[in-house]
């Protein structure tokens, strides 16, 4: 399908590879105000380690996981976001059915230090939500109930979270680490995130903001017609391009494996090493 004129993309080309893709979304498009979706068909390892070194501080770099508890962290960043994010997603989970963010909103309940709050009815909410309860927490998307403390693992959160009660009362929320079982962190709230849901009609295009399309080497016939001022990155020179002239300055010195990704990946993008 051809584009909108209206909406025709700006090509670019002469980025010889995706550090250097990295490098150039950073300086090019990233600021405080315009958040970047990178959208691509190729192992996002060491473009992820560029934007994590180009990009500015504070700056949130997100990639869409397979997994569906990933995913749910992700979405929840989207729409909770208060500073700039690279988001990073291949082509084939771009249409991913998704919950309604009007939906997941409703869906993600938060819990305050000094809340009253039926244990019971805890329970139901995580249960709900798509988490099992098991023995003990080692995963996301798990809880344990032990007395009157409460441990639960939350999508995208480093540590889980263990919430001790006094009858109907949340006294404390804390992270513990899960091999030595130590407190790591004394806070105030915690917000349960959905794991499931019944309809899922959107897509994550319906969680993304004041952003930057960045579509790395798309197919002929992708549609541009809805992403305004899109952005496209091709391997060769075409003639409506602009030339990047960006050059290799890698030092591969002894890393061998670094040596072999970057011959993998021009090679992908049929380009001749030798």
């Amino acid at each position: 399908m051809m584009a909108n004129k209206k909406n025709s993309p700006i090509f670019y080309y002469g980025l010889v590879n995706t550090s250097a893709a990295g490098y150039f979304v950073c300086k090019q498009f990233l600021n405080r105000e315009n958040n970047v979706v990178y959208l691509t068909a190729n192992s996002s390892d060491s473009l992820e380690a560029s934007i994590q070194y180009f990009a500015p501080k504070n700056t949130a770099l997100l990639s869409f996981p397979e997994q569906k508890i990933g995913q749910m962290a992700v979405l929840h960043h989207l729409l909770t976001a208060q500073q700039p994010y690279v988001l990073i997603a291949q082509y084939n989970d771009w249409q991913t059915p998704l919950p309604a963010p009007a939906d997941f909103k409703a869906n993600t309940f938060t819990i305050h230090r000094g809340d009253t709050l039926r244990r019971a009815d805890l329970l139901d909410i995580l249960q709900h939500r798509g988490y099992s309860r098991e023995d003990y927490t080692e995963v996301c998307g798990q809880y344990a109930v032990r007395g009157s403390v409460l441990d639960l693992f939350v999508s995208g959160e480093k540590f889980p979270f263990r919430l001790y009660f006094a009858g109907n009362r949340v006294e404390s929320i804390c992270t513990f680490d899960i091999d030595s079982q130590t407190t790591q962190e004394h806070i105030d709230t915690v917000s349960i995130l959905p794991l499931v849901f019944q309809h899922t009609p959107a897509t994550l295009k319906d969680y993304v903001e004041n952003a930057q399309y960045v579509f790395d080497q798309p197919s002929a016939d992708f549609d541009f017609a809805s992403y305004e001022k899109a952005v496209v990155f091709s391997t060769f020179p075409i003639a409506q391009g602009t030339d990047c002239c960006l050059k290799a300055n890698i030092e591969f010195k002894a890393n061998f494996p670094l040596l072999d990704r970057e011959v993998s990946t021009l090679t992908r993008q049929g380009l001749s090493v030798t």
